[in-house]
């Protein structure tokens, strides 16, 4: 009898072993397909990246921090330089410094940064940085889908006629400045 009791024990311990297992594996396989993303991400080759240089840009509607709608006919009376960061980007938070001392330099430019994430990190954004540029939430990533974005920090160059006159990543002020100055 305890025989077929250590037996049963046996099995229901193999058992359970097999179901953590199992459950392990799939943890390990969703992990590694996250990853893979990732990689593809970093090494989709950069003019692959973002929409085409001379062509129109499509129109966004977003929320800035006080849940008003603001569009790109909004921000289209000068060139419109729109800077792509999400949350949880290292290179976007080291950017921000940058962000400030260009906006402060260029005066003749709109900037938006639109920001991927929830309203409480943006207002916390906002209230770090102080920017005096516009800050819009694209908590639904359809503007970051639209305009082909999925490495951050980007920016994209925008003329007044809302034609693509310049993108790329950047990651700091000289990166910036190379996307105006390559534009004009």
């Amino acid at each position: 009898m305890t025989k077929m009791i250590n037996k049963d024990k046996t099995i229901l311990i193999f058992s359970i072993s097999l179901f953590f297992l199992m459950i392990v594996n799939i943890i390990l396989f969703i992990r590694v397909i996250k990853l893979e993303n990732q990689i593809n991400e970093i090494f989709t080759p950069p003019e692959e990246i973002g929409l085409e240089i001379g062509k129109k840009v499509p129109d966004f509607k977003l929320l800035d921090i006080n849940e008003k709608e603001v569009s790109l006919k909004d921000l289209n009376d000068k060139k419109l330089l729109l800077i792509f960061t999400t949350v949880g980007c290292s290179p976007c938070i080291e950017l921000y410094d940058d962000i400030k001392e260009f906006e402060n330099k260029h005066k003749d430019i709109n900037i938006a940064i639109i920001v991927n994430g929830p309203l409480e990190y943006i207002k916390k954004i906002l209230e770090d940085y102080n920017f005096s540029s516009l800050v819009l939430n694209d908590k639904e990533r359809l503007t970051l889908k639209s305009y082909k974005v999925n490495s951050f920090p980007f920016a994209n160059l925008i003329d007044e006629n809302n034609i693509l006159i310049n993108k790329g990543t950047v990651n700091n002020i000289d990166d910036l400045e190379e996307l105006l100055n390559i534009a004009k």
